[in-house]
């Protein structure tokens, strides 16, 4: 799971920086829509583990019945 997340907010970030330099922007928009793709990620990377987590552990999900 921590390899997964570094990657999820790591490479959105470094990329939306590196896209701002490469076009010259005058304000980091590009680095600040990293940011939410990277949160995005971040919300489907602990839902997955989540879900794995309760599927180990057998309790159902919610709404399940």
């Amino acid at each position: 799971m921590s390899w997964q997340l570094a990657v999820v907010v790591v490479v959105p970030i470094i990329g939306g920086y590196w896209l701002d330099g490469r076009y010259h922007h005058a304000t980091p928009w590009l680095m600040f829509v990293g940011f939410g793709v990277a949160a995005i990620g971040v919300v489907g990377v602990m839902g997955r583990v989540l879900s794995e987590a309760n599927r180990r552990s057998g309790n159902p999900p919610k709404g399940a019945a």
